[in-house]
């Protein structure tokens, strides 16, 4: 299974990011920001998410948004996800414990007769 994009993992994070906001659409700008991806990313994921055009900008529904955001939230994969990653988390705390573990060097003091 690939693995899902970082900006899945934060999406109660973007989603409360999303309601403090108050205008009623999102632009391009503020897709770049809250969901941290660069400018063509960010205009995938507005298309992803049923962006439309205005002139020579895309914009988005605001609670449209919030709601397709939440319902992807109670999707399995991204809670797989999230258990996927705090799996390798503590194994990768675990590997430096060990690493630094290996790393103590004890000296036997042998007294000279």
């Amino acid at each position: 299974m690939a693995a899902k994009a970082r900006w899945s993992l934060e999406i109660p994070s973007i989603v409360e990011q999303l309601l403090s906001l108050e205008t009623p659409v999102v632009d391009r700008a503020i897709c770049e920001r809250i969901f941290r991806v660069q400018r063509r990313r960010a205009i995938d994921l507005m298309q992803r998410f049923g962006g439309y055009r205005s002139g020579n900008t895309v914009l988005l529904n605001r609670l449209d948004l919030i709601r397709r955001l939440q319902e992807m939230a109670a999707d399995p994969d991204i809670e797989r996800e999230h258990e996927r990653k705090r799996r390798l988390s503590d194994h990768l705390v675990k590997l430096e414990k060990y690493r630094r573990a290996t790393a103590v060097q004890i000296y036997v003091f042998q007294p000279s007769i």
